[in-house]
């Protein structure tokens, strides 16, 4: 079973080969819980023509803060919170 242009949803068991480029240090809060470390793995697929970043600095900077961004959004609707730490 493929791609389906009606879902567009991928088939299950995806597997992308990625260069890791950065990590993202995050400490999350949840209410009544004492904060944890919980960093972030940043990668691009390996054979990617869009992205050819080596390190997660040769990012622009929107795509670095659009990730940002999504970090923070998807925490959020699990009620935690996220402060980065670099």
């Amino acid at each position: 079973m493929g791609w389906s242009s009606m879902t567009l949803r991928p088939p299950s068991g995806l597997v992308l080969k990625c260069n890791i480029i950065g990590v993202l240090e995050v400490v999350q809060t949840e209410a009544g819980r004492h904060p944890i470390r919980n960093d972030r793995i940043i990668a691009v697929p390996r054979h990617s023509h869009r992205e050819q970043a080596e390190h997660a600095s040769d990012l622009p900077k929107q795509v670095r803060s659009e990730i940002e961004k999504f970090f923070v959004a998807t925490d959020e609707l699990e009620s935690k919170e996220l402060k980065f730490l670099g």
